[in-house]
């Protein structure tokens, strides 16, 4: 009994000893430092076409157990715009040991504008019509984004004006992206009696064109024939218009200041008679938001 008693003693303790080196060991190994990310600088400049691995470009992971742990990082999100084209990326490394490291800079869309609306056909419209749907022929379309078309807004603004020949409504298109910026063009409906309506105007390629402060576009680009009744006729050798027969009047225009305007272009006939005119929306703008 003695014996067994001597034997149960040492075994314990024996025991007892191999369970504490394990232990020791254990806690000599436990990671529990995450990687450490650098990068060149805080703040940096990127096209809104950078991809992830461009936002990366230049910086580094190094884990205290691992070593360059370079490869497992990544961008975990990027937050709204904090200031005009500036957000936040905030990316993440993590070693062997399921440890995360995250670092948060700015980053600066130097190419970003704002979402840009396209108008593919005249606002003019039959005055007795109820049905008439302003934003047919209307699309958006944003640099982050994509085709934002579905979620256009409409909103008519005061101003308008009523006769018997042709009336104007004034309204304003929108359209917001996933960071929360608007774009917007304000333009004239043109609502005509039959007579009106069955004159034929200018066919443009987009009734909406943005610009830079102090650069007349090149409006003549924009011509592609005539629009009447809903059809495109191309200028050509048969046709009773030339290109030269469209007049832009841009008089309201103020290339200077940044804004949304209204540019007349009119129809002329071989007298130098005016035809049908549709309103075109110019956008001037310092960065060419269209805001």
């Amino acid at each position: 009994m003695k014996r067994l008693r001597i034997f149960l003693l040492v075994f314990f303790i024996a025991a007892a000893a191999i369970f504490g080196v394990y232990k020791g060991r254990e806690l000599m190994t436990a990671d529990n430092e995450a990687p450490v990310i650098k990068a060149p600088n805080d703040a940096f400049e990127a096209s809104v076409s950078a991809t992830d691995a461009d936002l990366m470009d230049g910086m580094t992971a190094t884990d205290n157990k691992d070593g360059d742990v370079t490869s497992s990082m990544v961008v975990v999100s990027k937050s709204k715009f904090i200031s005009d084209k500036t957000l936040k990326v905030t990316y993440a490394a993590f070693d062997s040991h399921n440890n995360v490291g995250t670092l948060t800079r700015k980053v600066t869309y130097a190419d970003y504008h704002s979402p840009r609306i396209s108008i593919t056909s005249p606002m003019r419209f039959l005055s007795g019509d109820t049905d008439n749907n302003y934003l047919a022929n209307v699309t958006a379309n944003d640099c982050l984004d994509g085709d934002i078309s579905g979620q256009v807004t409409l909103e008519y603004t005061d101003g308008s004006t009523y006769d018997s020949n042709e009336s104007k409504v004034p309204i304003r298109i929108s359209v917001t992206n996933s960071e929360g910026d608007t774009g917007r063009v304000a333009i004239q409906v043109r609502l005509c009696s039959n007579e009106e309506f069955n004159k034929p105007c200018a066919a443009l390629s987009d009734y909406v064109v943005y610009t830079d402060l102090n650069q007349k576009p090149d409006y003549a680009s924009l011509e592609q024939g005539i629009w009447q009744n809903g059809n495109v006729t191309a200028f050509d050798a048969t046709s009773a218009y030339k290109a030269s027969s469209v007049v832009f009047d841009d008089s309201e225009v103020d290339y200077t200041k940044s804004g949304c305007y209204q540019c007349f272009v009119t129809l002329k006939d071989e007298d130098g008679e005016s035809e049908g005119t549709v309103n075109l929306a110019v956008w001037v703008s310092a960065d060419n938001q269209g805001e």
